[in-house]
């Protein structure tokens, strides 16, 4: 339940960020996330809480059906869409329309992930003929980004896609798989019929254990196969196609699909470091008023253990008590007092535990050997 209430914060607050750069795309797709993983909370909730679940997933997807007739753009539907689209208005709302305006510079703390991004997809993306010379001409195979929940893996493929001038594909599992025999891989083949039509094209496929993990259900869908098909006849075809996958369960993709020469690159998308929290905290709280009594430094070492959409989330709730208190008293610039964070603090804790991390770092290791 914890992953759940966690994926729903995530996309609650790229949902935001997206409305404060005016994409509106973004902003639907996350809102309309946001409400699926608020119904299966709801599912698991009982009483007043599952109510007030059910109510959050409604306003969200009212909004988001608001924007999208407003903006008229292209959408992939939820499970809560009652209608079936066509496979071409399905696959033509994978494409963003617009280029993500975030750049890897926008990536708060990081900096030896994002030297090591730089290294594996930027740079050999812009400059194929220097790396040819050098005979590091084989670029095939997709890049796997795994971690804890709210480790940022959705916000650094989307600034990637910013950095890379090309087409990028966001693709949500759940608008390809389907309940009857055979339209999954109809889905599959449709999309990269449209990734073809361009010579170069990222295609993201985000919770990817939703589509090609290894479970009954959806090896029969046909799903695994058929992408292996498409993935590999790109690969060898185009030096302009890219494959970035992120999941939270890399133990669960099967063993053919992390094969080199499918999955080149395995990269951990860990929990924030000190250096990283504390810009974080820095950057969410720019622009507003501080209590003396904070520490921000102090207080970075105390959210060890929490990952950026928590350290996030938290600075959000103290920023809302902070503006309730201002409200209240009918005052300007209320700061952001240390009580209001030690209080946003206790309400908020790691999903992920120290037994957890451990469990990923040993899969990377144990990866790395193969």
């Amino acid at each position: 339940m914890n992953m759940l209430l966690h994926k729903y914060r995530e996309h609650e607050a790229l949902a935001e960020a997206a409305a404060a750069k005016k994409e509106f795309d973004q902003v639907v797709f996350h809102l309309t996330r946001a409400a699926a993983f608020c119904i299966e909370l709801a599912k698991l909730s009982h009483g007043s809480l599952s109510s007030r679940y059910l109510q959050d997933a409604n306003e969200k997807m009212e909004l988001a059906e608001k924007l999208r007739g407003r903006k008229n753009i292209g959408h992939a539907p939820s499970t809560m869409d009652k209608s079936v689209p066509s496979e071409d208005s399905a696959v033509s709302s994978f494409l963003l329309k617009e280029k993500p305006s975030i750049r890897m510079k926008d990536v708060v703390g990081m900096e030896s992930l994002k030297r090591r991004l730089d290294e594996a997809i930027i740079m050999p993306y812009l400059h194929p003929e220097k790396y040819r010379k050098k005979g590091l001409d084989d670029n095939s195979g997709g890049v796997l980004l795994y971690g804890p929940p709210g480790t940022g893996k959705t916000y650094i493929a989307r600034a990637l896609a910013g950095e890379l001038d090309c087409p990028f594909f966001n693709v949500d599992p759940s608008q390809l798989v389907d309940k009857y025999i055979g339209e999954t891989p109809k889905k599959i083949a449709a999309l990269f019929d449209e990734v073809r039509k361009h010579p170069q094209a990222i295609v993201f496929i985000d919770e990817v254990t939703q589509l090609l993990g290894q479970n009954e259900a959806i090896e029969k869908t046909g799903a695994i196969e058929q992408m292996f098909r498409e993935t590999d006849g790109l690969s060898k075809s185009s030096r302009g196609f890219m494959l970035l996958m992120a999941t939270n369960y890399p133990w669960n993709l099967p063993a053919p699909m992390l094969r080199q020469g499918r999955t080149r690159d395995a990269i951990y998308i860990g929990l924030p470091d000190a250096p990283a929290r504390l810009a974080m905290l820095e950057h969410h709280l720019k622009g507003c008023k501080l209590g003396t009594e904070i520490n921000l430094a102090a207080l970075g070492d105390r959210l060890d253990g929490y990952s950026a959409a928590e350290v996030a989330g938290i600075v959000r709730r103290a920023k809302e008590k902070s503006l309730l208190r201002e409200i209240q008293l009918e005052t300007d610039d209320e700061p952001v007092s240390g009580a209001d964070m030690e209080t946003s603090l206790s309400e908020v804790r790691p999903a992920s535990s120290k037994a957890d991390v451990e469990k990923y770092l040993a899969w990377g290791s144990a990866h790395q050997k193969r």
